[in-house]
């Protein structure tokens, strides 16, 4: 019994340090008041885009640990257009998602390896998804999670993006 709680542990403590030691993300929102739709339906401007870039953010951070032991993503979030448009029904305000209001995103990015090294860099990259609604993942993986739309889209061009660089 004492063998097979100290194999468990063991094994709980390596599988544990692969996560530690996986890459990371630095993320920075450049005047999120600014983008193109960061509009809530019904709470303060401020506390929607802190709801949004928190969330979003952790996203960024989960795809990170991906990548190699010391890799870094920093990330420059210069635009956000959430999928769907908030319009005023009846009397009040809801995000209404429809094919024609479609996600996307503009950012910078840069990955650096353990040394600091640049391995990948972009100074204006801009992503959209003009097919999410058939997307896969924001129907199944993202279903009950606020902005399932956007995450589909970053997971797709993160994993296209570093598909050579992922640790598998």
């Amino acid at each position: 019994m004492k063998k097979l709680i100290t194999t468990l542990l063991a094994t709980v403590a390596i599988a544990a340090s692969g996560v530690v030691f996986a890459g990371t993300a630095e993320v920075t929102w450049t005047e999120p008041d600014k983008y193109t739709d960061m509009r809530p339906a019904n709470e303060t401007k401020g506390g929607f885009i802190k709801r949004t870039t928190t969330s979003l953010e952790k996203h960024i951070t989960k795809m990170a640990g991906n990548l190699p032991e010391g890799y870094t993503l920093k990330m420059d979030i210069t635009d956000v257009n959430l999928a769907g448009e908030v319009q005023l029904r009846r009397t009040q305000l809801i995000r209404v998602v429809d094919r024609v209001f479609i996600p996307s995103m503009a950012f910078s990015y840069q990955l650096t390896d353990a040394s600091g090294e640049i391995v990948k860099a972009s100074e204006e990259v801009k992503i959209k998804d003009m097919n999410f609604m058939d997307s896969q993942a924001a129907t199944t993986r993202y279903r009950n999670q606020s902005y399932s739309y956007e995450k589909a889209m970053l997971d797709k061009w993160f994993y296209d993006e570093f598909s050579d660089v992922i640790v598998k």
